[in-house]
């Protein structure tokens, strides 16, 4: 049984490594190495897609007014 439940705890701590290693935990969108890798991905597999770059220049200073769940909600809605 102790086994078990290490071998558990194991496998849930390689799951949040992994999720860790690929979204960022605040916004729960792609981090930077995702993000190339899924455009390795659609350039390979030859499906398209799109990426866009947006600058917020007031972003900074809007995210101090806010909470910081506020903060997080409005860069998931961007």
């Amino acid at each position: 049984r102790a086994l078990d439940a290490i071998a558990t705890t194991i496998e849930a701590l390689k799951r949040q490594m992994l999720r860790l290693s690929f979204v960022d935990p605040a916004t729960m969108l792609a981090n930077q190495h995702r993000l190339a890798l899924e455009i390795d991905s659609a350039l390979q597999s030859r499906t398209g897609g799109m990426v866009a770059v947006i600058s917020f220049e007031r972003l900074p200073k809007l995210l101090q007014t806010l909470t910081p769940d506020a903060a997080s909600e409005l860069i998931r809605a961007i």
